[in-house]
C-alpha cells in the first residue's frame, strides 16, 4: 500500500516538473504579452495526463501552472488564477472526452477525433478567461489588448491539446502491431523524408515567399496521408509532432510560408494550419484504423463460420449474380472434387451436376430468382473427378439490388450421400416387407407405440374389404363384434401398456357381412437400443375350427359313456355329463 502511495507521488512529482519545464518553454514563444503563448503544450500534457492517470492527478497540474506563472507574470493571487483557469480546463477536457468521445479509446474511430478536437475548442475557452481576466483586473494586461491576448492564449492551448494530447494518450497505450522488417524500411525512409522537407520548407533549405499557405498543404499533405494509409494512429500523431517541432522553429527564426509582421501572427497562421493537418491525418489513420479492425473481424468470422462448416462438413458459397462469380471455402471445393486454383462459376457447377438432375437444379435456381426474396432447396447428384457419384443437398436464398433484381445469393452445400443410401436401403426394406407381408396367407397389422395400427397387409384389406385409410389407427376396431369389443379392447391396452405378448380370439366382420372368428397373436417391437416401437401381430381364420370343436363338443356331451379330454400338462380340458356323474363333480368343477 505504501509503495503505491509512493509511485502515486512520484508520478505526480514528475508530471509537475514536466509540466513546468513545458510551460517555460511554451512562454519563450509568447511575444504579445507573457503569459499568452501561441503554442502552449502544457495544455496537450496536462489533458493526456488526465485521460491516462485519471482525475487523481489534477494536484500536478494545479502546482506547475502555478510555479509556470508565479516565476514569469503577475503576482500570487494572478498565478493561483491562471493555475486554477488551467486546471479547471484540462479536468473540463478530460470529462467532456471520456463522456462523449470514448476516453482513451477516443482515437479509435473518425468521429471520435472530430469529438476530441470539439472537446479541446470547449474546454480551452476556460483557461483565457481565468487567466487573461485575472492579469486585466490586476493591472498586468492591457484592456485595450484583452481580445488579441485572449485569441492567442485560446488558439494555443487548443493546438497544445490537439498536438500533445493524442502523442500521451497513444503512446501510453500498448501497441498490438509489430513491425516487420519491410514495415521498418518504409517507415525509416518516412521518417527520412519528412526530416528532409522540413528542412528545406522550414529551415532555410528553400526560398519560399511568405504567407504561401497552400504550399506546405502540397508538401506535406501526402507525407500525411501516407503515414495514415501505411501505419497507425501512433505514428501519425507522432509524426504531425515532429512536423510542428520543425515548423515551430522555422516560423520563430523568420523561414517558411507562414512568416508575418509578428512573431505571434506568424505562430498563429502556423498553428491553424497545424490544427487543420493535426484533425485531417488523425480522422484519416482512424477511418483506416478502423477499417483495419472491420476487416480483422471479418476475417475473424469468416474463419469460425469455415471451422464451424468444416467440422459439420458444410460448404458455403457465395455468388455474385451478375458476374456469375461463385466465392466458396475448402470444404466446398472437396466436397465437389474442384482444384484450390479453379474457377469457379454456376455454369461450371452445372457441368458436374449429373445429367438427369441438370435440368431441375436450373429450374429451382430460376425460381428462386422469380420470387422476391425467395430460398434455393435442392438435392442433386455429382459427378466428382474421379468418376464416383455424390448426392448434395443444397440450401441457399438470394438477395435483390435496389431495382430488384437478383444481386447475391448465399448457401450451404452438403454431401448427404449416405443418407441417400440409408434412404434407398429403408426403402428396399419396407418394400421387402410389403412384399412379403402382402404375399402371406395370414393377416398382418403393425402398430406404433401410441397404439395407432400403421400398416395392415394386403390379406387384411382383402379379408375386411375395406381401404388402408379406414382402417389405420382405431378404424380396424369397427370391424370387432360388439359381444368381444370390449374384451378385445382390454387385452389389447393392458398387453400394450405392460409390452407383453398376447393371444386373442375375437370375431371380425368379413367383406360379405359375416363375423368370422379370428385368432390375433402380437407381439412388442423394440429398438436395438431398447426404445418400445409398438407391435406387430398376425390373425388367421380359426371360424372352421371353431365349428369343428362345437360339433365334437356335442358328440361328447350326446355320448353315453363317460368321457374327459386331458391337456400335455395333465389338466381336465373337457368332461361330458356320464362322466361328471361318475366322479361326483359338477361339470363346472
Amino acid at each position: 500500500m505504501q509503495s503505491r502511495a509512493f509511485s502515486g507521488l512520484l508520478v505526480i512529482g514528475l508530471l509537475t516538473v514536466v509540466y513546468f519545464i513545458a510551460g517555460k518553454f511554451g512562454l519563450m514563444l509568447a511575444s504579445l504579452h507573457a503569459s499568452a503563448s501561441p503554442v502552449w503544450p502544457p495544455a496537450g500534457i496536462a489533458l493526456g495526463a488526465l485521460l491516462v492517470l485519471g482525475y487523481r492527478a489534477w494536484p500536478a497540474i494545479f502546482v506547475g501552472a502555478f510555479l509556470v506563472n508565479v516565476t514569469t507574470e503577475g503576482n500570487v493571487a494572478t498565478s493561483l488564477a491562471v493555475a486554477s483557469g488551467n486546471t479547471l480546463e484540462a479536468v473540463c477536457g478530460a470529462w467532456l472526452v471520456n463522456r462523449f468521445a470514448g476516453g482513451t479509446t477516443v482515437f479509435d474511430r473518425p468521429q471520435g477525433v472530430f469529438k476530441f478536437a470539439l472537446a479541446a475548442v470547449v474546454s480551452t475557452i476556460i483557461s483565457p478567461a481565468f487567466g487573461v481576466t485575472s492579469l486585466a483586473l490586476a493591472g498586468f494586461a492591457d484592456w485595450t489588448n484583452y481580445g488579441a491576448i485572449w485569441l492567442t492564449w485560446w488558439l494555443g492551448d487548443t493546438t497544445g491539446d490537439l498536438l500533445v494530447a493524442p502523442l500521451i494518450i497513444l503512446w501510453s497505450i500498448a501497441s498490438k502491431r509489430r513491425w516487420n522488417r519491410s514495415e521498418a524500411v518504409e517507415a525509416g525512409i518516412l521518417l527520412l523524408l519528412l526530416f528532409v522537407l522540413s528542412e528545406a520548407v522550414f529551415c532555410g533549405w528553400l526560398t519560399i515567399p511568405a504567407r504561401n499557405y497552400p504550399f506546405p498543404f502540397v508538401i506535406f499533405g501526402p507525407i500525411a496521408i501516407w503515414t495514415a494509409f501505411r501505419f497507425a494512429q501512433r505514428e501519425t500523431a507522432t509524426g504531425i509532432f515532429i512536423l510542428s517541432a520543425f515548423a515551430i522553429w522555422g516560423t520563430m527564426h523568420g523561414f517558411g510560408p507562414f512568416v508575418g509582421e509578428t512573431k505571434n501572427e506568424s505562430l498563429l497562421s502556423l498553428q491553424s494550419w497545424t490544427t487543420v493537418l493535426t484533425i485531417t491525418a488523425m480522422a484519416l489513420s482512424a477511418g483506416m484504423a478502423e477499417r483495419g479492425r472491420a476487416e480483422e473481424a471479418l476475417r475473424e468470422s469468416e474463419a469460425r463460420i469455415n471451422l464451424a462448416a468444416n467440422a459439420a462438413k458444410l460448404g458455403l458459397w457465395f455468388w455474385n449474380i451478375q458476374n456469375d462469380e461463385l466465392w466458396v471455402t475448402e470444404q466446398w471445393r472437396r466436397l465437389f472434387g474442384f482444384a484450390e486454383s479453379e474457377p469457379v462459376s454456376f455454369d461450371r457447377v452445372l457441368q458436374v451436376v449429373h445429367p438427369e438432375d441438370r435440368e431441375r437444379t436450373k429450374q429451382l435456381v430460376q425460381q428462386m430468382f422469380e420470387s422476391s426474396g425467395g430460398d434455393y432447396e435442392n438435392e442433386y447428384r455429382i459427378t466428382r473427378p474421379d468418376g464416383s457419384t455424390r448426392w448434395m443437398a443444397g440450401h441457399g436464398s438470394v438477395e435483390l439490388d435496389e431495382r430488384g433484381k437478383p444481386a447475391f445469393a448465399r448457401g450451404v452445400s452438403r454431401d448427404i450421400t449416405l443418407r441417400k443410401h440409408a434412404e434407398e436401403e429403408l426403402l428396399e426394406s419396407e418394400a421387402r416387407f410389403r412384399a412379403m407381408a402382402d404375399t402371406a396367407p395370414v393377416m398382418i397389422w403393425l402398430s406404433g407405440p401410441n397404439k395407432l395400427c400403421i400398416f395392415f397387409n394386403k390379406g387384411w384389406l382383402d379379408f375386411t374389404g375395406r381401404k388402408l385409410e379406414q382402417e389405420l389407427g382405431n378404424g380396424w376396431a369397427e370391424g370387432v363384434h360388439r359381444e368381444d369389443f370390449d374384451r378385445c379392447h382390454d387385452i389389447y391396452a393392458n398387453s400394450f401398456d405392460a409390452h407383453q405378448p398376447f393371444t386373442m380370439e375375437y370375431r371380425l366382420r368379413r367383406s360379405d357381412g359375416e363375423y368370422r372368428w379370428v385368432l390375433d397373436t402380437g407381439t412388442p417391437r423394440f429398438a436395438p437400443n431398447g426404445a418400445f416401437l409398438g407391435y406387430i401381430g398376425s390373425c388367421i381364420d380359426i371360424t372352421e375350427r371353431k365349428r369343428g370343436e362345437e360339433k365334437f363338443r356335442l358328440v361328447l356331451d350326446a355320448a353315453p359313456n363317460a368321457m374327459i379330454m386331458v391337456d400335455s400338462a395333465g389338466v381336465i380340458s373337457f368332461a361330458n355329463a356320464p362322466a361328471a356323474t361318475v366322479f361326483g363333480y359338477p361339470l363346472s368343477e
